[in-house]
């Protein structure tokens, strides 16, 4: 959620706008422990309590998941956008290569396809490997890594 307006040039409040209600994960962006919480007016969020406890949701035991969250919340737009000026650089990089062509998912998106020619996609993996760098597999339909 907090990672499309840097994709979308929309802001969470107009993506939000379209939902009664929002699941926002406090580990994607705030650095919270496994957690969410889910965002919504008064109206609908007020009958959620019965339901939440229901399914084992109780806010006395979950101040863990949410202690260091108001530490990176406002800066988490930022932040995001400093990381993306990262992958930007690397994808320039790679790109610098021939064998190596970059597919950006319109509308945005925190993904980019990666597809490599001459070269097999397991000797790479197994040379990033041996350098501490984890790629993910290709996909098995597309043979594009998904970055």
């Amino acid at each position: 959620m907090f990672n499309l307006p840097l994709h979308s040039g929309k802001s969470v409040k107009q993506h939000a706008a379209l939902f009664d209600s929002v699941y926002v994960s406090l580990w994607k962006h705030f650095n919270g422990a496994p957690g969410a919480t889910l965002a919504g007016d008064t109206k609908f969020i007020g009958d959620m309590l019965h339901t939440r406890r229901m399914f084992g949701g109780s806010l006395p035991h979950a101040w863990p998941q949410v202690a260091v969250v108001s530490q990176f919340v406002d800066g988490c737009q930022e932040d995001y956008a400093k990381s993306w000026q990262a992958a930007d650089r690397l994808i320039t990089q790679l790109q610098s290569d021939a064998r190596f062509k970059i597919e950006k998912i319109p509308d945005g998106t925190s993904r980019f396809l990666l597809s490599v020619s001459g070269v097999i996609a397991d000797a790479l993996i197994a040379n990033a490997l041996r350098k501490a760098v984890k790629p993910p597999h290709t996909n098995p339909a597309t043979g594009l890594f998904q970055i």
